[in-house]
């Protein structure tokens, strides 16, 4: 009877007993701290709860709502209109401009903030020329300001691709009819991309509600920054613990509002009718349109990037590269090769087991590998610092402790990058290795590994990037003593030494460039 229901469970093809082990294990692992974290929570003593709702969570949950929404609506309006001017008009510098409104991405937000700080700040650049603060960064709006400039390219992205999939057929449907450019785009254009706009959203508004370093630097108090304080400077785990399960819930709750509104916005294309409509265009508004990119890109990029080349330049003139800043570029690559070296190890059996062994086990199993995806990292961390405390006390103190939360924090991506590779190998290939006499273990390695091993590179590769930007999860796990190129940064930058801080956070924007140098190069080629 229990082998009947295991074999309908796998529809007739259970996996092997060792396969289905290390699947589990992996899994397990992956989960672990944010399992951890939900029992410590639902663990705290009642009275905390009530001090911590009567206190801080009202307070902290209206800074971190209204920030990611303000955020989220004026990304939207940025990413929106320069997708659709660079996608469906005739503006000029169009092909420039779609590699060039990608490139705040290659500059973390906390790096972004830096130089902000160090122009706008009340030790900065224009305060020393002018006597007094043109402007105040740390205030409200001025956070929402620097952290749209460095967030609306996901929505600009996500936004492009979709424009560049309606017909032209919709625009000319609509011109036959009399309508006007301005009609056409609110009531067919503007629906049509909804969902990609939401989507779009949906990342920015999670990005902000999980974003540590730059609302720190900017001394806005959000969810996460609230628990990273609650745990470092007050040792209170059961109040971090309760600011994380909350945490969890707001995006969890954002997310089912995000499928809900997209499953009643779906909207299906016939790609075998798929003509790119006409450049519109701009006549008298084109001068008004460029005015508006170059904008947008002054305070994105050249305004942010110029300012870290600068103060490169004067850090290095007054000694601030030194032997030192050799051991931090290596620790960061040693974490960070580590971290990705297990993402790639484990992605392969999670990857095989999704496509050859398909199941709501295997499902259940897959999510808890792509949770790192959606939790923010100063939660990670401190479910890993229960964890190791419970559990390994022996690794305490270890830079093991390091690489394990980073390669769990960004699991997800080479995840992905491998599945889809998987997804491609055709389990054909599988039934006819073993029907020539070969064994699991031999197809596995000889057969499907190098068949998915580009795709596994890539992901590793773009753990190795990720992982060296890292601030939440490296302040909280490294060892003492241990600095990054990114925890440098944090460190000189809350000390006020820009001069000091800005090489590092140069290096780190110039490896961040590696993957939108291939993601705009894959881009040209598809």
């Amino acid at each position: 009877m229990g082998n009947r229901i295991w074999l309908k469970i796998w529809n007739a093809k259970p996996p092997r007993t060792v396969l289905f082990i290390i699947n589990a294990i992996i899994a397990l692992i992956m989960a672990s701290p944010i399992l951890y974290i939900v029992i410590r929570a639902a663990s705290a003593p009642l009275e905390k709860w009530k001090v911590l709702f009567a206190t801080r969570i009202p307070l902290i949950l209206w800074d971190t709502l209204s920030l990611a929404g303000a955020v989220a609506a004026f990304t939207t309006v940025i990413g929106v209109s320069l997708a659709y001017l660079v996608e469906c008009t005739d503006l000029s510098c169009r092909k420039f401009l779609k590699v060039a409104l990608t490139l705040p991405l290659a500059i973390p937000p906390y790096i972004g903030a830096l130089t902000y700080i160090i122009i706008f700040g009340k030790r900065g650049v224009l305060f020393s020329l002018l006597g007094s603060s043109v402007i105040d960064i740390y205030s409200f709006w001025a956070v929402t300001f620097v952290m749209s400039m460095f967030t609306f390219p996901y929505v600009f992205l996500i936004v492009s691709a979709a424009l560049r999939k309606i017909s032209a057929n919709y625009e000319e449907a609509g011109r036959s009819c009399g309508a006007s450019y301005s009609s056409i785009f609110r009531h067919i254009t503007l629906p049509l991309i909804m969902p990609a706009v939401i989507s779009g959203n949906i990342i920015v508004f999670f990005y902000i509600i999980s974003d540590f370093g730059a609302v720190a630097m900017l001394r806005y108090t959000t969810f996460t920054s609230s628990v990273y304080f609650q745990m470092i400077g007050k040792l209170d785990r059961s109040g971090a613990a309760i600011l994380s399960i909350l945490t969890i819930g707001l995006g969890l709750i954002v997310l089912l509002i995000k499928n809900q509104i997209q499953k009643n916005r779906a909207f299906f294309i016939n790609p075998k009718s798929n003509r790119p409509p006409k450049a519109i265009k701009l006549e008298k508004y084109k001068i008004l349109c460029m005015i508006f990119a170059v904008v947008v890109m002054f305070f994105s990029i050249i305004l942010p990037l110029s300012t870290l080349i600068l103060w490169s330049i004067k850090g290095i003139l007054a000694g601030a590269v030194t032997v030192k800043m050799a051991g931090y570029i290596m620790n960061s690559l040693y974490v960070s090769i580590g971290a990705a070296a297990i993402t790639m190890l484990f992605s392969v059996p999670i990857a095989y087991f999704k496509f050859r062994h398909p199941s709501k086990i295997t499902t259940l199993m897959n999510n808890m590998c792509h949770l790192g995806l959606i939790i923010p990292g100063t939660l990670l961390a401190l479910g890993m610092v229960f964890v190791v405390n419970r559990y390994f006390n022996w690794l305490v103190g270890s830079q093991l402790i390091l690489i394990f939360g980073l390669a769990l924090r960004y699991f997800s991506r080479s995840l992905q990058s491998a599945e889809a590779s998987m997804s491609l190998i055709s389990p054909i290939i599988d039934e006819t290795a073993y029907s020539l006499g070969k064994r699991f273990g031999s197809v596995l390695f000889r057969v499907i590994l190098p068949s998915i091993l580009p795709g596994v590179l890539s992901g590793g590769a773009l753990v190795l990037v990720s992982s060296m930007k890292e601030l939440p999860v490296t302040l909280m796990l490294r060892p003492a003593g241990f600095d990054t190129l990114a925890v440098r940064i944090w460190v000189q930058a809350s000390d006020g030494f820009y001069t000091q801080a800005a090489p590092s956070g140069l290096l780190i924007v110039i490896v961040s460039l590696l993957p939108l140098y291939f993601l705009t190069k894959k881009e040209k080629g598809g």
